[in-house]
C-alpha cells in the first residue's frame, strides 16, 4: 500500500474491493461473513481476482486504522494487542468457551462460578475479547457465542493453533530480543528465543516430546490445521510430475502423507514412499485412504542420518527446511547423496521470504510474521532465492539448482526448487 494514500482514498479502495467480495458471495450463493455464532468459520477465495481483492481489502483496512490513529498511537498498537492476546489465553486456559451454551446465554455470575474466576476479573477479560468479536453480550450481564468463540468449541484443529500461539509463540516472541543479545548469529535451535524462555537444552520437537507430550500433540494438531489449508494443487502443480512417469518418489519428512496422497491421486503411475519418524509413519499407515494404498507406503527414517534407499528418481521435501538453520539444512541435503543416481531430482517446496513490495501488504506481513516465528522457535528462517542458491552450493557443487517458481496460497508463499544430481 503506497504511503501517500489519504484516508478518503483508502476508504474508496475498501468500498471497491468490498463490492467485489459481495458480488462473489452473491453470484456463488455463498453465505456472507458474519460475527453471528452460525457464521462461516473461514473466509477464503480460490479465483485470483477475488483473492486479490480480499488481500487489498485487508491491507487497506489496516492502513486506514493506522493512518487514522496517527504515528504516536500507531507505533504502540502492537503492544496494546498484548491485552487482546492475554484475554484469549485466559479463555483457552480456563475452557470458557465450553462453559457458554452454543444456543443461548449465560450470566457473568454463573460463568464466574463455573470457571473459578471472580466476576469482575472475568468481565474485564471477556469484554476485552469482545472487542475482537470473540463472544458478545446479547443483553447486559450475559454472555453468548459469536462465530469466533464457537470455533474454539467446534474445531479441535483451530483450537490447537490457538494453543500453540499461546503456549509456544507468545512466550518465545517475548524472548526474541534477549536471544539475539545472548546468541547473535546462532545456528543452534537450542539457543533460540523459545529455548531461552523454556530453559530447553534440546530443539523444540525433541524437547516437547521428552518433557511436554501433551504440548507435542497439540503442536502436531496445529500443523495439521496448517496443512489442511494448503490446497492439493500446491503440491500437484509444483513441477511437471507427469513427466516423471513411473518414478519412485520419496517424500522426506512427509508426516502422515498429505502431499503423497495428493500426488498419488493425481498421478497414479508414481510410486511414493513417505519417510518420517516411526510413530508418525504408524499413524500415516492407519489413516491412508484405500484408493492410494497401492502407490503410497511408509518407511521410518530420520533425515539427519544417511539415506538408506538407493537409486531414487525423485526426493520431495516440503516445508522442512524452514524449520532448520542453514548448517542443518546442508546436513539434510548431504544425507540424500547415498540415495541419488546421476540425473536424480530433489524437489523442494518451502515458504519463501518475500521480496519487498511484491505481495500485498497483508500477504507480506503474514509471510514475514512466519519468518519471525521460525527465528523465535528454531533460529531458522524462510529464505530468498539467492539464499537457496548459496545453501545448495554449500551442500555439494554437484547439485544443479533451478528455481521453478512460487505459488501463493491462503497461508504462505511457497517457493519450488528443483535440484538435479550431476554426480
Amino acid at each position: 500500500m503506497a504511503p501517500s494514500l489519504t484516508i478518503l482514498e483508502l476508504a474508496q479502495s475498501i468500498l471497491k474491493d468490498a463490492t467485489v467480495l459481495d458480488q462473489h458471495f452473491q453470484s456463488h450463493g455463498l453465505p456472507q461473513p458474519s460475527f453471528d455464532k452460525d457464521g462461516p468459520s473461514m473466509v477464503a477465495f480460490r479465483d485470483p481476482e477475488t483473492s486479490q481483492a480480499h488481500e487489498r481489502l485487508l491491507s487497506s483496512t489496516k492502513a486506514l486504522q493506522l493512518l487514522a490513529r496517527g504515528p504516536v498511537n500507531a507505533i504502540n498498537v502492537p503492544h496494546w494487542m498484548a491485552t487482546n492476546a492475554a484475554a484469549i489465553s485466559v479463555i483457552d486456559g480456563f475452557n470458557i468457551s465450553e462453559r457458554v451454551p452454543l444456543d443461548g446465554q449465560v450470566s457473568y455470575e454463573e460463568l464466574s462460578t463455573a470457571v473459578g474466576i471472580p466476576r469482575t476479573d472475568l468481565k474485564s477479560i471477556l469484554r476485552m475479547a469482545m472487542t475482537d468479536f470473540v463472544f458478545h453480550e446479547p443483553s447486559p450481564g450475559f454472555v453468548a457465542h459469536t462465530a469466533a468463540s464457537r470455533v474454539l468449541v467446534d474445531s479441535p484443529l483451530a483450537r490447537a493453533l490457538v494453543k500453540i500461539n499461546i503456549d509456544e509463540m507468545m512466550p518465545a516472541m517475548s524472548k526474541l530480543r534477549d536471544a539475539l543479545l545472548q546468541h547473535p548469529g546462532s545456528q543452534e535451535p537450542q539457543q533460540s528465543a523459545r529455548s531461552l524462555e523454556n530453559n530447553a537444552k534440546l530443539p523444540l520437537f525433541d524437547e516437547l516430546a521428552a518433557r511436554h507430550p501433551a504440548r507435542a500433540a497439540t503442536f502436531a494438531r496445529a500443523m495439521e490445521n496448517y496443512a489442511s489449508r494448503i490446497p492439493a494443487s500446491m503440491v500437484t502443480s509444483a513441477v511437471d510430475w507427469a513427466s516423471y512417469g513411473e518414478a519412485v518418489v520419496v517424500d522426506v519428512g512427509g508426516g502422515k502423507g498429505p502431499a503423497a496422497i495428493a500426488l498419488a491421486q493425481a498421478f497414479p503411475k508414481l510410486n511414493i514412499i513417505v519417510q518420517d519418524l516411526g510413530h508418525v509413519c504408524a499413524q500415516g499407515r492407519e489413516q491412508l485412504p484405500e484408493d492410494v494404498k497401492g502407490s503410497v507406503s511408509f518407511e521410518e527414517h530420520d533425515f539427519f542420518t544417511p539415506q538408506p534407499m538407493r537409486d531414487i528418481d525423485v526426493f520431495y521435501i516440503r516445508a522442512v527446511f524452514h524449520n532448520w538453520p542453514d548448517k542443518y539444512c546442508i546436513e539434510i541435503l548431504r544425507n540424500l547423496i547415498p540415495g541419488l543416481k546421476k540425473g536424480s531430482r530433489v524437489v523442494i517446496q518451502d515458504p519463501m521470504f518475500p521480496e519487498s513490495g511484491k505481495l500485498s501488504p497483508f500477504a507480506e506481513e503474514f509471510a514475514i510474521a512466519g519468518d519471525l516465528r521460525m527465528m523465535a522457535l528454531f533460529n531458522s528462517h524462510d529464505r530468498e532465492v539467492k539464499e537457496w542458491v548459496e545453501l545448495v552450493a554449500k551442500a555439494d557443487p554437484r547439485f544443479q539448482f533451478r528455481h521453478v517458481g512460487s505459488l501463493v496460497n491462503p497461508v504462505s508463499k511457497m517457493g519450488t526448487f528443483e535440484i538435479t544430481w550431476q554426480g
